[in-house]
Protein backbone atom coordinates (compact mmCIF):
# COMPACT_ATOMS: atom_id res chain seq x y z
CA UNK A 1 0.00 0.00 0.00
CA UNK A 2 3.38 2.17 0.40
CA UNK A 3 3.01 2.95 -3.81
CA UNK A 4 -0.55 4.31 -3.62
CA UNK A 5 -0.51 8.57 -3.17
CA UNK A 6 -1.93 8.34 0.15
CA UNK A 7 -0.75 5.09 1.93
CA UNK A 8 -2.30 5.92 5.84
CA UNK A 9 -5.54 6.35 3.98
CA UNK A 10 -5.36 3.44 1.91
CA UNK A 11 -4.43 1.25 4.98
CA UNK A 12 -7.02 2.83 7.07
CA UNK A 13 -9.62 1.97 4.74
CA UNK A 14 -8.51 -1.50 4.03
CA UNK A 15 -8.06 -1.83 7.71
CA UNK A 16 -11.63 -1.36 8.28
CA UNK A 17 -12.95 -3.68 6.05
CA UNK A 18 -13.45 -7.25 6.86
CA UNK A 19 -12.88 -8.39 3.63
CA UNK A 20 -9.49 -7.51 3.69
CA UNK A 21 -8.48 -10.30 6.19
CA UNK A 22 -8.93 -12.47 2.87
CA UNK A 23 -8.18 -10.66 0.17
CA UNK A 24 -5.16 -9.99 -2.41
CA UNK A 25 -4.27 -7.23 -4.49
CA UNK A 26 -7.41 -7.72 -6.80
CA UNK A 27 -9.27 -7.80 -3.28
CA UNK A 28 -8.11 -4.67 -2.36
CA UNK A 29 -8.70 -2.71 -5.58
CA UNK A 30 -12.60 -4.06 -5.19
CA UNK A 31 -12.81 -3.09 -1.99
CA UNK A 32 -11.42 0.92 -2.80
CA UNK A 33 -13.96 0.86 -5.74
CA UNK A 34 -16.93 -1.18 -4.85
CA UNK A 35 -17.26 0.24 -0.99
CA UNK A 36 -21.38 -0.22 -0.60
CA UNK A 37 -21.71 0.77 -4.14
CA UNK A 38 -24.67 -1.88 -4.45
CA UNK A 39 -26.54 0.40 -1.47
CA UNK A 40 -26.12 4.04 -3.19
CA UNK A 41 -26.79 2.28 -6.50
CA UNK A 42 -29.91 1.46 -5.03
CA UNK A 43 -30.88 4.46 -3.44
CA UNK A 44 -30.12 6.82 -6.10
CA UNK A 45 -30.96 4.71 -9.27
CA UNK A 46 -34.88 3.50 -7.21
CA UNK A 47 -35.74 4.86 -3.20
CA UNK A 48 -35.05 8.54 -4.38
CA UNK A 49 -36.54 8.76 -7.92
CA UNK A 50 -39.34 6.90 -6.44
CA UNK A 51 -40.44 8.64 -3.98
CA UNK A 52 -39.98 12.01 -5.59
CA UNK A 53 -42.69 10.07 -8.24
CA UNK A 54 -44.84 8.84 -5.48
CA UNK A 55 -45.20 12.51 -4.06
CA UNK A 56 -46.16 13.64 -7.14
CA UNK A 57 -48.72 11.02 -7.24
CA UNK A 58 -49.79 12.21 -3.51
CA UNK A 59 -49.03 8.61 -2.01
CA UNK A 60 -47.08 10.16 0.48
CA UNK A 61 -46.68 6.99 2.87
CA UNK A 62 -44.84 5.32 -0.45
CA UNK A 63 -42.66 8.53 -0.66
CA UNK A 64 -41.81 8.35 3.48
CA UNK A 65 -41.25 4.51 3.37
CA UNK A 66 -38.66 4.88 0.11
CA UNK A 67 -36.69 7.86 2.18
CA UNK A 68 -37.17 5.36 5.08
CA UNK A 69 -35.09 2.83 2.52
CA UNK A 70 -32.63 5.13 1.96
CA UNK A 71 -31.98 5.78 5.44
CA UNK A 72 -31.41 2.40 5.67
CA UNK A 73 -29.29 1.04 3.27
CA UNK A 74 -26.74 3.50 4.29
CA UNK A 75 -27.06 2.45 8.22
CA UNK A 76 -26.54 -1.19 6.21
CA UNK A 77 -22.97 0.19 4.70
CA UNK A 78 -21.58 1.58 7.79
CA UNK A 79 -22.50 -1.81 9.51
CA UNK A 80 -20.38 -3.66 6.75
CA UNK A 81 -17.41 -1.99 8.19
CA UNK A 82 -15.64 -3.19 11.20
CA UNK A 83 -15.26 0.27 12.94
CA UNK A 84 -15.54 3.86 11.47
CA UNK A 85 -14.80 3.57 8.20
CA UNK A 86 -13.96 6.05 5.45
CA UNK A 87 -17.42 6.34 4.99
CA UNK A 88 -18.85 6.95 8.12
CA UNK A 89 -19.53 10.73 7.38
CA UNK A 90 -21.24 10.06 4.08
CA UNK A 91 -23.35 7.45 5.52
CA UNK A 92 -24.88 9.49 8.68
CA UNK A 93 -25.15 12.37 6.31
CA UNK A 94 -27.52 10.29 3.83
CA UNK A 95 -29.29 8.88 6.77
CA UNK A 96 -29.99 11.92 8.63
CA UNK A 97 -31.11 13.49 5.65
CA UNK A 98 -33.44 10.71 4.23
CA UNK A 99 -34.74 10.77 7.81
CA UNK A 100 -35.66 14.06 7.68
CA UNK A 101 -37.21 14.17 4.42
CA UNK A 102 -39.97 11.31 5.71
CA UNK A 103 -40.26 13.15 8.03
CA UNK A 104 -41.15 16.44 6.41
CA UNK A 105 -43.53 13.91 3.70
CA UNK A 106 -45.07 12.67 6.77
CA UNK A 107 -46.16 16.20 7.34
CA UNK A 108 -47.89 16.42 3.75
Amino acid sequence: MKKTPYPDLCVSILEADPRTEESDIEGYAVIMVGDCHEYYVAVIRDDVPQASEAIDEGDTGKAEQRMYDAAGKADSCEKGFKRRSHLTSSNNAVKDVSLVAAAIVRLI
